[in-house]
């Protein structure tokens, strides 16, 4: 299975060593295929910390463009230099936040993959559409726009509803998520893509059993609860058991 470990910005640099440090040390080697993204001017540092690890790297985000005169943006070229394999696409908070819709996320999708990353593409509905009625039709919605024109490539789908993902009062349960990634399974199915599977939203060591537990997924994508060395520990070692 996979973990994916989304640090966000909630770690320094100084403080995201330090976890690496200790995460290198506790999983040289372990069945969960762990993925941590750290933030863009963590990636060097924990880069050299992982590289003799089984823990592998990604991208917290990545620009649509191969090269150029765009300031600011991180591009596909340095994230592989900085060893990564993986890099996030389409998170909610990038959608809010940097105002990205489907057609950037497209070509973001088929800028890693043309550069040898792997994207882990982010899909999820906020809560006005789920008090609707409407999460499956949305959800299929996103990942026909942003997989328009790919195929024959590898490709993460991380289910992650808007409405679930920290600090979000709410509850998930099996019964929110399941009909969604059933959903997600049918149509991924149907098309020319290598893919898996995932599952994001509130994820710590109290809940992970029950998401693990769910049909149709390969994985978790977990935020705030991943910057905690406890935490981080005791949700691996649950996924290692179930695994089993």
């Amino acid at each position: 299975m996979f973990f994916i470990s989304n640090w966000k910005n909630y770690l320094s640099v100084e403080e995201s060593v330090n976890l690496a440090k200790d995460l290198a040390t506790k999983f040289y080697s372990s069945s969960v295929e762990q993925i941590i993204c750290p933030s863009h001017l963590s990636l060097y540092r924990v880069s050299e910390i992982l590289k003799d690890t089984d823990i592998s790297l990604g991208g917290q985000d990545v620009f649509y463009k191969k090269e150029g005169a765009y300031t600011g943006q991180v591009t596909a070229r340095d994230l592989k230099y900085l060893r990564c394999n993986y890099v996030l696409v389409g998170h909610s908070e990038r959608r809010r936040y940097a105002q990205e819709d489907d057609n950037m996320v497209n070509l973001k999708v088929k800028l890693s993959i043309a550069e040898g990353l792997v994207p882990v593409l982010c899909v999820g509905e906020d809560i006005e559409t789920r008090d609707k009625g409407r999460t499956q039709e949305f959800v299929i919605n996103q990942l026909e726009n942003d997989l328009k024109n790919v195929e024959n490539a590898r490709v993460l789908i991380a289910y992650e509803p808007v409405w679930a993902i920290f600090p979000s009062s709410f509850t998930v349960t099996q019964e929110d998520i399941e009909p969604v990634l059933k959903s997600i399974e049918e149509y991924m199915s149907a098309r020319n893509i290598d893919y898996d599977i995932l599952y994001g939203g509130s994820i710590n060591s109290s809940n992970i059993d029950s998401f693990i537990a769910l049909k149709n997924i390969s994985g978790i994508l977990a935020g705030r609860a991943s910057t905690d060395y406890n935490e981080y520990v005791k949700i691996v070692e649950k996924m290692e058991a179930g695994s089993r």
